[in-house]
């Protein structure tokens, strides 16, 4: 649910070395296929002639030639592109042959050279190499280290058959370190993100949903909604134990959830009874219709809870309400004060 910047390369967008060491195995395992590495020839010496800029492009000119590649894949075989590290990139093709990859590799060295001369970017292009792998796949210690190789200088006719016994220890080791860091950080990450009682995202995470919806917004034009929830006099549940008001917490928490679709969006907001529901690609009179299917299945489901509860909801839309997260939660805010005011147990 919550998107992992640690596994995600923000210049690109494309997943980083972060997600092949997790997922290359998962890739790969099962099918026999083939690898294509790829850099740019001399980037240092576009970006000392040309500028950071030219650099810049002719890396984001790869990165969406491989991104094409992927989705044009997408109904035969599960391509998968990586940006490893600066120019780097690395297209996993499960089911190609050698032949057929090197075909790609051709086609896209092509493609690459073609439109880096329409950016203005003159005597460069693309080192690849093919690394075939068969049906047990290949780790993503052998697939690091045989990049590596295959990748030494693209000006060498003869990079090393192997790598001295040292250094490959060296790197494996390396990478096993690495893959413990990032489980921990994983780990961290998402107690950060996520509340220990409800089970949900967090209200840090309701702000990043809200951050990414408004990116969305700027960028595509797409409309969102929020739904700000509240519940109605469940202070009753803690007079009986706080062991009971956290266990009805969950319980509301998984009604409501059971109530949205997949592509909603539900955290738990600062504390207490308080959740946010953000409604991606939703105009304001449906969010409205979505808050009154919520409020009506709570209402339903906990009719024969020891104290039924009810839930009041604002609802605040981008871009009719606001385009800041600031002027969106406080419209929601307002909305659902409203409905607390208004006699609660409804929709604002």
């Amino acid at each position: 649910m919550i998107t992992t910047e640690i596994t995600r390369d923000p210049f690109t967008g494309l997943p980083n070395l972060f997600e092949l060491l997790e997922s290359a195995p998962l890739l790969t395992y099962g099918s026999p296929g083939t690898v294509i590495a790829a850099d740019i020839d001399h980037l240092n010496n576009i970006n000392e002639n040309y500028g950071r800029q030219s650099g810049d492009r002719c890396i984001k000119i790869l990165a969406d030639l491989l991104r094409a590649i992927v989705v044009s894949c997408s109904d035969s075989v599960p391509a998968t592109a990586f940006r490893t590290g600066g120019d780097e990139f690395i297209l996993i093709l499960p089911n190609f042959d050698k032949n057929s990859a090197e075909n790609l590799a051709n086609d896209l060295r092509k493609q690459f050279r073609s439109l880096a001369i329409k950016q203005g970017v003159l005597g460069t292009g693309l080192h690849t190499v093919t690394i075939p792998y068969n049906e047990k796949g290949i780790s993503a210690h052998q697939l690091i280290k045989a990049v590596r190789l295959g990748l030494a200088d693209g000006n060498t006719l003869n990079p090393p058959a192997r790598l001295p016994k040292w250094a490959d220890q060296l790197i494996d080791n390396m990478i096993d370190r690495v893959c413990e860091t990032l489980n921990l950080l994983h780990y961290t990450r998402f107690l950060a993100l996520h509340d220990e009682i409800s089970g949900l995202p967090n209200h840090r995470a309701a702000e990043m949903f809200i951050a990414d919806a408004l990116q969305n917004y700027h960028l595509n034009k797409k409309p969102f909604s929020l739904l700000f929830i509240d519940g109605d006099n469940l202070k009753q549940y803690n007079n009986l134990g706080y062991q009971q008001g956290n266990q009805m917490i969950r319980n509301l928490a998984t009604v409501i959830s059971n109530s949205l679709h997949h592509n909603d969006l539900i955290a738990r907001w600062l504390s207490g009874d308080e959740f946010i529901v953000v409604l991606p690609n939703t105009e304001c009179s449906h969010a409205f219709q979505v808050g009154e299917r919520l409020r009506a299945a709570v209402e339903k489901a906990t009719s024969d809870w020891i104290f039924p509860v009810t839930i009041s909801i604002g609802v605040a839309n981008c871009p009719e309400n606001g385009t800041t997260i600031e002027t969106l939660l406080a419209k929601a805010e307002s909305a659902v004060t409203f409905a607390k005011r208004a006699g609660k147990n409804q929709v604002s």
